[in-house]
């Protein structure tokens, strides 16, 4: 794990193939990962985030098998995101899994995003 100034905590999450990098802060409210990607139609890139680049993953599928034109809407503490649902590599802490389903942002509506230590959510509750 990384300490943002004793506020924020993200761990490295790699993501496709080839693997992207991006930070996660572990959240014990919602048990999906969401992740901040190039697909967002509006400020998801704001600060110095990295974006998950579905383009570039060769092993990426889209859940909803239309491309992503399909989103959900999930509520946080600072807001609400639309996302698509995708499976893809994921690697956490070296341990490589296939086929793992997680949220791609397609809008953005989390407070302070732009300032924020994390790219993308995960979820560690029920």
């Amino acid at each position: 794990m990384t300490n943002y100034v004793n506020s924020q905590y993200t761990v490295r999450v790699e993501l496709g193939s080839p693997p992207q990098t991006l930070q996660a802060i572990p959240d014990t409210g919602s048990y999906e990962l969401l992740v901040a990607s190039t697909a967002c139609e509006d400020d998801c890139g704001g600060g110095n985030h990295t974006l998950f680049d579905a383009a570039t993953s060769s092993t990426l599928l889209y859940s909803s098998g239309n491309g992503g034109a399909l989103g959900q809407y999930t509520s946080y503490g600072q807001g609400e995101v639309l996302s698509v649902l995708v499976t893809d590599t994921v690697s956490v802490g070296g341990m490589f899994v296939n086929n793992v389903p997680f949220l791609m942002m397609l809008q953005n509506e989390l407070k302070d995003f732009d300032y924020a230590s994390y790219d993308a959510i995960m979820g560690i509750g029920p």
